[in-house]
């Protein structure tokens, strides 16, 4: 799945100042969220929100039809957009939303890069099995970021209240 231009809500502040920030479905990806979303309110910043399609995104059965797998990953794309929409809902903060696939340190970086963001704000990894995967399937997301990021990078823990 390529790119997709970005879902426009509300129109950019004056001055350019760009905040991007990861999101996926875990706990710490919300908090990520709001901290962002206040940190942009305070710098007068547009919140440019990345999604990056993963294998949560994907259906498990693996003998579904391409049409079928398409449908799914559609639905679980709109449901992580829904997401964001209702926690930045009530916010006067500009904010796009992005969907892209392929390596997310890769494609953060790159969203930072396109759009001149003065940070990259992400959630802390979750815990356990899934951490273990990371590592074994090519390398943990924050770790790359670290790496790979000329700009900051902001890692907000789980349990930050926003």
């Amino acid at each position: 799945m390529d790119e997709q231009a970005p879902t426009r809500q509300q129109p950019p502040p004056h001055d350019g100042r760009a905040l991007v920030v990861g999101f996926d479905r875990h706990s710490a990806s919300h908090a990520a969220l709001r901290f962002a979303m206040g940190l942009a309110e305070q710098l007068g910043a547009r919140l440019h929100v990345v999604h990056v399609l993963d294998l949560e995104d994907t259906p498990i059965d693996a003998d579904e039809d391409g049409e079928s797998w398409s449908r799914h990953i559609g639905r679980e794309l709109e449901r992580s957009q829904e997401e964001v929409r209702q926690i930045l809902g009530a916010s006067s903060v500009g904010w796009a939303y992005h969907r892209r696939s392929g390596d997310p340190a890769n494609q953060l970086v790159a969203a930072a890069e396109d759009l001149d963001a003065l940070m990259i704000v992400v959630g802390s990894p979750p815990r356990g099995l899934r951490t273990a995967l990371d590592h074994i399937l090519g390398g943990a997301v924050v770790e790359e970021l670290f790496h790979r990021s000329s700009r900051p990078v902001v890692l907000v823990p789980d349990k930050h209240m926003g």
